[in-house]
């Protein structure tokens, strides 16, 4: 993570995909055993039989008139990955997810005009009926509830203001004479400020959403003159698939029958 934070403090674009690319897919290894949970034998027809009265015996399947794939069940199993700290790590971000929608979120803000899209291990997407004369950057202003909660709690996870940053850093920046070294500093304390553990940021905000389900969704953030249109689709080239767009998430929706629509939704609320 460390070297996450430098590499965006520098403008490493590079160094940050790569850090963060390293951190997710060692997760993901972590939470994965190799170890294969089947043992299969290829069998004539008597050899079959006689795999039946097999302790170990689970199933048989028909390849060939005189062939057959026969599956025992494992007496033992070996794991050489550390699942036992991959499902720790799921647990906990399960854990503080919870935690930041139910003791956070809900109190401090009227729930009545927010509605929740969809969840992912570390990510929420939310609808949020605001002050339609402000843009998108007024965040969750226009629908407190609890403004003393807010003021307690606000800034211990989401970012601070680059103000309060610059003031309650002022004993540090008056040490650098520098203008430019100072306005770096700066800019380093609001990275690590909003890479705090256990911290949370805004990563899109937008105008439209529709979403099918986690990671697969069309979104218009109009405000983002640099990618105003952002399509997630996990495991699926976007590039190869340029018919994957508004007109097709529409069309998805709108052209299932009853029955996928009732399926469609179960999909969405799980």
């Amino acid at each position: 993570m460390q070297q996450r934070i430098q590499s965006k403090i520098e403008g490493n674009s590079g160094g940050e995909q790569f850090s963060k690319i390293t951190m997710n897919s060692s997760y993901g290894s972590d939470g994965m055993n190799q170890e294969h949970f089947s043992d299969i034998k290829l069998c004539d027809i008597h050899e079959t039989f006689r795999k039946h009265l097999n302790g170990r015996f689970k199933s048989d399947r028909k390849l060939a008139d005189n062939l057959y794939a026969v599956e025992f069940e494992q007496q033992k199993f070996n794991c050489k990955t550390c699942l036992q700290e991959a499902f720790a790590v799921l647990d906990c971000a399960k854990y503080w997810f919870m935690n930041f929608y139910y003791n956070f979120l809900t109190p401090m803000i009227d729930m009545n005009r927010v509605h929740l899209i969809y969840c992912d291990t570390d990510s929420m997407m939310l609808a949020v009926a605001g002050d339609p004369k402000q843009n998108y950057k007024q965040g969750f202003s226009a629908i407190i509830k609890d403004k003393e909660f807010y003021d307690s709690n606000f800034q211990k996870l989401f970012p601070k203001p680059k103000q309060v940053i610059t003031n309650e850093s002022q004993p540090q920046l008056t040490k650098i004479v520098d203008e430019g070294q100072r306005k770096l500093k700066i800019k380093e304390l609001q990275i690590q400020d909003e890479k705090k553990p256990l911290g949370v940021a805004y990563e899109h905000c937008g105008s439209t959403l529709i979403a099918l389900a986690p990671k697969n969704y069309w979104l218009r953030q109009e405000f983002d003159k640099k990618d105003p249109i952002v399509v997630k689709l996990k495991g699926m080239s976007l590039k190869m698939n340029p018919q994957i767009n508004k007109d097709a998430y529409e069309n998805n929706i709108k052209k299932r029958d009853y029955s996928q629509r009732k399926e469609y939704f179960v999909k969405i609320t799980y």
